[in-house]
């Protein structure tokens, strides 16, 4: 439990920071996109933590 804490800190703290460089070097327009690529990986990290966990647990 600590551990996904500590990501969601990590996350919440450096999401805004990233898109922050972003807008201001590139375009506000990006954060669709900025949206659905961090979707993207937060999908897959579930899958794959969820199919490492199958594993142990059957």
């Amino acid at each position: 439990m600590g551990i996904q804490m500590a990501c969601a800190y990590v996350g919440a703290a450096l999401m805004p920071l990233f898109m922050g460089f972003l807008a201001e070097y590139v375009s506000i327009k990006l954060y669709p996109f900025y949206l659905l690529a961090f979707a993207a990986v937060l999908i897959g990290t579930v899958e794959r933590v969820n199919r490492n966990t199958e594993v142990i647990l059957a």
